[in-house]
């Protein structure tokens, strides 16, 4: 299964060392009780995401990243995609650093 996360450039090289944690956010504690990591199924959905809402909430002058995260077929368990919007995908257990590579480090869309 591969996924993207879009993050901050900053955090990149700590992602990529730790791993994602499920964690509520300054964003996601606005629409989300758990804390989870929130990922995109697609690289049109990162793209649509930084064009719109995600690009709006972190303005242009914030250096943004994506990572690409490849899952074995045993994560599914862990992963919500909700079929009704389809671009999101919701993880609440740790993802470690050894599922995650640097995608784009640069984003000018």
């Amino acid at each position: 299964m591969e996924l993207f996360h879009l993050t901050t450039r900053h955090l990149i090289s700590k992602i990529l060392q730790e791993g994602l944690l499920p964690e509520l956010g300054k964003r996601s504690s606005q629409c989300e009780e758990e804390e989870a990591i929130f990922l995109f199924t697609s690289m049109e959905a990162v793209e649509d995401a930084v064009l719109n809402w995600f690009g709006d909430e972190v303005g242009e002058e914030v250096p943004l990243g994506v990572l690409k995260v490849t899952l074995p077929d045993s994560w599914e368990e862990n992963i919500f995609v909700d079929p009704n919007v389809g671009y999101e995908a919701v993880c609440k257990a740790p993802i470690p650093p050894e599922f995650i590579q640097e995608y784009y480090t640069e984003i000018d869309f």
